[in-house]
């Protein structure tokens, strides 16, 4: 189950993602260094889409659109696939949609 998580609950997220589940956590990149990808430069908003099952993380990156799935620290507690842009807002969307159900 996708759950969102604001920039202040990372530990919480990967706690989410460590028990099954896909972990959104969604945070403003703030001064850190500029990336090699102009996506991420023209976006206020980046996410990690956290999953300790690597292939469910890559069908769900792929769902909300990311072309080139790179998998970060991988095999560890913080697997992620970063998001922003388009994949971003509709994983966002998705979190909404969870939530608004298990109201």
């Amino acid at each position: 189950m996708l759950k969102q998580f604001g920039t202040k609950q990372l530990v919480e997220a990967i706690a989410w993602a460590k028990e099954g589940h896909e972990a959104l956590h969604v945070y403003r990149p703030g001064q850190l260094q500029p990336s090699r990808l102009d996506a991420f430069n023209n976006s206020a908003t980046w996410g990690h889409l956290f999953c300790q099952d690597r292939e469910a993380l890559i069908i769900a990156a792929r769902h909300f659109g990311v072309q080139r799935v790179v998998i970060h620290h991988q095999g560890s507690d913080r697997q992620h696939v970063d998001l922003c842009g388009r994949p971003l807002e509709l994983a966002i969307r998705m979190a909404e949609m969870v939530a608004e159900e298990n109201a």
